[in-house]
């Protein structure tokens, strides 16, 4: 049976398999993976049956090019179609023809496209969760946040790749952004505190005093720049600090 990608407890996997999950701050369990999600077993084969279809679609689209092209060199013949041979070309074989091959094409379409959604989701799937996870949501509200997100993050090809992309940042840029940029963004916000982990150590709730809880603006972004703020919640909270950090394009501190 194939591991799930994240748990919220260790039993819910055999005990020969708890050294494969990392535990987060969240306390979520996650199956530790090395590399890019594209090279994930999973993510692999849907990837490569999409191109070979893509491929196939090509194809029959530039032996469609070549039957019309044909079919204008016929049409100025006097004498109506023919063939290579010089000979008649019923209408009703080349229409007959057209049909199956229109009939092809659209089959590979619509198998190319199933591919890619099967594609798209998975990859989505892969960085919303990653990215809630580095975010810190708490276990009971991931799937909550899952559904408010999933709608934002879209799939681009780019060089011959796969990759998944959020709406630009509310700075007037209208670039897309990483998923992971989009959520630590929407994590720092009110809306987004809400549904953060509380502290392990015993310090409240995820809603609560400190610097998890403050409504201060972001010291890491250029309009609210302030270097003792960052210094301070760094200290209090270096989770947070490096989030916030993100959210405002800028490296992360050294906690």
């Amino acid at each position: 049976m194939p591991l799930p990608a994240v748990i919220d407890a260790l039993d819910k996997v055999d005990a020969s398999h708890h050294g494969l999950y990392a535990e987060t701050d969240a306390g979520l369990f996650i199956l530790d993976i090395e590399g890019d999600i594209s090279g994930h077993p999973a993510v692999a084969p849907l990837e490569n049956a999409f191109r070979k279809e893509q491929e196939k679609r090509k194809r029959q689209g530039r032996e469609l090019d070549a039957i019309k092209e044909v079919q204008r060199a016929e049409g100025r013949a006097e004498d109506g179609e023919t063939d290579t041979g010089g000979k008649p070309l019923a209408a009703s074989t080349r229409r007959r023809l057209e049909a199956a091959h229109r009939q092809d094409v659209d089959a590979i379409t619509g198998q190319a496209e199933k591919y890619r959604a099967a594609l798209e989701s998975t990859l989505v799937d892969a960085a919303l969760t990653n990215a809630l996870v580095e975010a810190n949501i708490a276990a009971p509200y991931m799937k909550a946040a899952k559904a408010m997100h999933r709608a934002n993050l879209t799939v681009v090809e780019q060089d011959g790749e796969f990759k998944v992309a959020a709406p630009g940042a509310d700075d007037g840029s209208n670039q897309a952004q990483t998923p992971g940029n989009f959520i630590a963004t929407w994590a720092a916000s009110d809306e987004g505190r809400a549904f953060i982990a509380a502290p392990r150590n015993g310090g409240g709730a995820a809603t609560g005093s400190g610097a998890a809880g403050s409504r201060a603006p972001n010291p890491w972004r250029h309009e609210s720049f302030n270097r003792t703020e960052q210094a301070r919640i760094a200290r209090d909270d270096p989770a947070l600090a490096k989030r916030l950090a993100r959210a405002a394009g800028r490296p992360e501190p050294r906690v």
